[in-house]
């Protein structure tokens, strides 16, 4: 993995198009302040995102771990490295899905 970032934008960009159908489908998406269906609630009532960076992570090796808690903008003081690469990667994924479905909305 030469760019995080570049590799966590691509996951986001998959894993996005992945799940809008999903949560367009969801009749009992929860709202925010407002009537409109919250897509990050969505996605953290569901455990859409954690199932994904769960399979993602599957596949990493010790340099990439290491590569990717040292990259992550979010960096966490404990657990191992595994974890912390873990956390950040879930984080930094989140930040990025969050950016696509503003940009969606507004663009809509």
């Amino acid at each position: 993995m030469k760019n995080y970032q570049r590799y966590v934008a691509d996951q986001a960009n998959a894993f996005y198009d992945s799940t809008l159908g999903e949560f367009e489908k969801a009749k009992e998406a929860p709202g925010g302040a407002s009537d409109a269906p919250d897509f990050v609630k969505w996605l953290d009532q569901t455990g859409a995102i954690y199932a994904w960076v769960e399979k993602a992570s599957a596949e990493w090796d010790k340099l990439t771990i290491l590569k990717i808690s040292g990259q992550t903008r979010h960096k966490s003081q404990f657990g191992g490295a595994r974890e912390k690469a873990v956390e950040g990667f879930a984080q930094d994924l989140l930040r990025e899905v969050k950016k696509l479905h503003k940009n969606q909305a507004a663009a809509d």
